[in-house]
Formats: structure tokens, sequence, C-alpha cells
């Protein structure tokens, strides 16, 4: 009974975050999408866990976070390139 409730707890953060990411515009309507499905797969499949793991790597080698996140740098100039 635990397990059901902490999978859906988890399940309702990864997609909840998913979402307001892709509206803050740090993911792609892609990844965005595909964690809202890999939430929903961790709860009610038996391969959710497998994708969740899939979304979580493809959000860690998306190109944007292997650039660096847009930040300022000394003098207030973007560590990435316009």
């Amino acid at each position: 009974m635990l397990d059901i409730a902490s999978r859906t707890v988890f399940a309702v953060w990864v997609a909840w975050s998913s979402v307001y990411a892709m509206r803050a515009g740090l993911f792609t309507s892609f990844l965005g999408y595909w964690g809202v499905g890999a939430a929903a797969a961790l709860v009610l499949l038996p391969v959710g866990d497998a994708m969740y793991i899939g979304w979580l790597a493809s959000v860690g080698s998306s190109p944007s976070v292997l650039a660096g996140w847009p930040s300022r740098g000394v003098g207030g100039k973007s560590s990435i390139a316009a």
C-alpha cells in the first residue's frame, strides 16, 4: 500500500514538474509530454520504471543541459552565446 502511494505522489510531482518546466521553456514539448507519460506509466504499467529512467537520461543529455543553463556571468553577460 505504501509503495503505491509513494509512486503516485512521485508521479504527480514528475508530471507537475514536466509541465511547468515546459511552460517556462526549460523543456521542449517532447520532453514535457514524455515526462507526463513516464509519470503515468510509473504508476500504471510494469515498465514505468524503464520509461522514467529513459526520460531522465534524455533530460540529462538534452542540449540545454550540455551547453549549460542560461546564467549571468561576470559583468552581467550571459554564459551562452546569442
